[in-house]
C-alpha cells in the first residue's frame, strides 16, 4: 500500500482577498477583516481527485486542521498522526515534513503557498518527491500544480506507478513584510523533487523586461478603451500598472487600485471593496510572465462573488506581444473555484497588446 504524506497549512491564502499579500504574521488581522482560509477547501478538492483515480492509499498526516480533518472528510485511511497544537506554525510544517521523510512516505502532498513550500524545502530537501496544492496567495514556485484537481491527479499518477521520473523545480518566495511596503523582492531558495508530468505542473514564472515606453503605450491603449468616467480596478503587476503611470498615480504592485476619471478612488482594495462596486466595474488584468496565469495567482481579491457580478466584457486583458510569444502557444490560465464563472471567462479572449492592436488568444481553466 502506498503511503502519502499530507500537510495542510490551515492559514494559507487567508490574506489574499483582504489585500494583505499573504498570510505570514497577519492571520489575526486577516480574520478581523473577514477573510476565510482557502487551504482546507482546495485540499479537499485535491484529495477527492486523488481518491477517484487511485485506491489503496494510506495517509501519514498531522492532527486537526493540518491534515487529519481533510483526510477523514475525503474518506482516506490514516496510518499515522503527527500531533500538532493550535494555532499551528511554520515550525510545525517543518517538523511534520521531517517526520514524514524519516517515516519513508512515498510522496508528500502539501497545501499552501510559497511560504509553505519554503518550509517544506528546508525540512526535506531532496529526500522525497512533493506536490504542491495551490492554496496560498503567492505561488511563484514551480512545485505547484495549476489547480487542486491537477495536484490530486499528479499525486495519483505517481503513487499508482504511471509516472516514476522526478524533476527538480524551483522554490521561490517573496519577503511579505517588504511586499507590504511596496518592495518586490523574490528570492530563489533552492529546489524540490516533483513527479515529472509537465501538463500537471504550473509553468515557472519569468521576470518581465518590458521597456517603459512599451508599457506606457499599453497603458494608453487601455485608456482609449474606457469611457472617461469609467470606474476601473487596476490589477497587480507592472504591465497593468502602466495605466496608473499614465495618470501619474501610485500603483499597488501586488494589489488592486480603484480609479475614475484619472483620479485615485481607493488604493489596495479588498474583495469586499470590489464587491460593493462590482456592477459598474471594469477590471484591468495582465497575465503572469511565464506562468500565464490570469486569475488565481496574487489577485484573490477577485473572488467568485465579485467575478459573478462583473460583466466579462469589462475584464480588459493586457499583455505585450513578447509576453504572449513567450508562452509558445500555450493558453492563458484561470484558477477559479466556480466552473460557471470560468465558462464566462474562457475561450478565445481579446487581449490588448498596444495602441490599436489586439490579439485573440485562448484562455482556459486547467
Amino acid at each position: 500500500m502506498k503511503r502519502l504524506g499530507l500537510i495542510i497549512n490551515p492559514m494559507a491564502g487567508v490574506g489574499g482577498s483582504v489585500a494583505l499579500k499573504g498570510s505570514d504574521g497577519v492571520y489575526d488581522e486577516a480574520q478581523r477583516r473577514g477573510a476565510v482560509p482557502r487551504a482546507p477547501e482546495r485540499t479537499l478538492r485535491a484529495l477527492h481527485a486523488l481518491r477517484s483515480a487511485l485506491s489503496g492509499v494510506c495517509v501519514v498526516t498531522c492532527t486537526g486542521r493540518m491534515g487529519e480533518a481533510g483526510a477523514l472528510t475525503a474518506g482516506l485511511t490514516i496510518e499515522t498522526l503527527i500531533p500538532v497544537a493550535e494555532p499551528t506554525t511554520a515550525a510545525d510544517t517543518r517538523r511534520a515534513a521531517r517526520a514524514m521523510a524519516e517515516l519513508g512516505v512515498d510522496l508528500l502532498l502539501f497545501a499552501g503557498g510559497d511560504g509553505t513550500a519554503t518550509d517544506v524545502h528546508g525540512a526535506v530537501d531532496d529526500r522525497l518527491p512533493v506536490v504542491g496544492v495551490p492554496a496560498g496567495v503567492k505561488m511563484h514556485s514551480g512545485v505547484f500544480a495549476p489547480t487542486p484537481e491537477a495536484a490530486g491527479a499528479l499525486a495519483a499518477q505517481y503513487l499508482g506507478g504511471q509516472v516514476s521520473d522526478t524533476i527538480r523545480r524551483e522554490v521561490m518566495d517573496i519577503d511579505e513584510a517588504l511586499l507590504r511596503a511596496g518592495v518586490l523582492a523574490p528570492r530563489l531558495l533552492g529546489s524540490l523533487l516533483v513527479p515529472q508530468v509537465k501538463s500537471l505542473l504550473q509553468r515557472p514564472k519569468t521576470r518581465g523586461t518590458t521597456e517603459d515606453a512599451l508599457r506606457r503605450a499599453l497603458g494608453r491603449a487601455v485608456m482609449d478603451e474606457l469611457a472617461p468616467d469609467a470606474l476601473v480596478a487596476v490589477g497587480p503587476g507592472t504591465t497593468a500598472g502602466a495605466v496608473m503611470e499614465i495618470y501619474g498615480l501610485p500603483h499597488t504592485l501586488l494589489g488592486f487600485d480603484l480609479i475614475r476619471g484619472g483620479r485615485l478612488v481607493a488604493a489596495d482594495v479588498t474583495a469586499n471593496d470590489l464587491l460593493d462596486c462590482a456592477d459598474d466595474l471594469h477590471v484591468v488584468l495582465a497575465p503572469i510572465g511565464g506562468q500565464g496565469f490570469l486569475l488565481g495567482r496574487g489577485n484573490q481579491q477577485l473572488t467568485s462573488a465579485v467575478l459573478r457580478r462583473i460583466n466579462p466584457s469589462r475584464v480588459l486583458i493586457v499583455a505585450t506581444t513578447d509576453r504572449l510569444a513567450a508562452l509558445q502557444g500555450q493558453p492563458l490560465l484561470i484558477d477559479v473555484d466556480d466552473p460557471e464563472i470560468a465558462a464566462t471567462l474562457t475561450g478565445k479572449r481579446r487581449i490588448i497588446t498596444g495602441p490599436g492592436r489586439v490579439a485573440m488568444y485562448p484562455v482556459l481553466r486547467p
